[in-house]
């Protein structure tokens, strides 16, 4: 549960990052589970690597419900902060992007050089 709540909160300064992929959609246990393996296999040092299980081997060797238990509490984390953030503050969606029009320059407001 820490490390959905450390991902969480270490992906909130990241604008284009998962979060903003999740804030379209609700993610899929296999998103969120390649997640946490990613994220924890970049995050650990490789002294350790040779003495323990690899996160996959890890998350493999957990029961179902105790993936799904994982999977449930990173939603809640993942809720909680666009809670937080408030929905003026969500990170903008693709679709969300592609409405916004360009502004073009006036003459005036360009630079000369």
């Amino acid at each position: 549960r820490w490390q959905a709540r450390t991902i969480i909160r270490h992906g909130v300064p990241e604008r284009d990052g998962f979060l903003a992929y999740f804030a379209e959609h609700e993610p899929r246990d296999e998103e969120i589970l390649g997640l946490l393996v990613v994220s924890t296999t970049m995050g650990s040092s490789n002294v350790l690597r040779d003495a323990f299980p690899t996160p996959l081997e890890a998350l493999a060797a957990l029961s179902l419900a105790s993936r799904s238990e994982i999977c449930r509490d990173f939603r809640k984390q993942l809720k909680t902060c666009f809670e937080h953030r408030g929905a003026a503050s969500r990170p903008a969606t693709e679709t969300q992007r592609l409405r916004e029009k360009p502004r073009l320059l006036k003459l005036s407001e360009a630079s000369v050089s």
